[in-house]
């Protein structure tokens, strides 16, 4: 936050999850030089707005995938391993007539 007062931006940041971070902003136009202050910062894969994703200039994709993204963050001790999925059951045969 304080690199962003600096340089005369004036937004509130939340540290939503490990790695991910919240801009928010009041006044026209601030979006734009948030937008331009995250692509300063060298460490920026991505950065989204509305849903939509945004790169650094020079690329046109995030450095790695979602489930790559989450192996990563487990193996640096950010996240938690995925529960393993239950097994679903087999289903069993159809009665015979007199069976319950």
């Amino acid at each position: 936050k304080g690199m962003m007062e600096n340089g005369g931006l004036n937004a509130n940041v939340y540290a939503v999850d490990p790695g991910r971070m919240l801009f928010v902003t009041q006044g026209a136009g601030l979006v734009g030089k948030v937008k331009e202050f995250v692509f300063q910062q060298e460490e920026t894969d991505w950065w989204e707005y509305q849903s939509k994703q945004y790169y650094p200039p020079g690329r046109t994709k995030a450095l790695m995938d979602n489930d790559e993204r989450k192996k990563a963050e487990e193996k640096l001790g950010w996240r938690q391993p995925a529960a393993p999925k239950d097994k679903p059951s087999k289903k069993k045969g159809k009665n015979k007539k007199g069976e319950l």
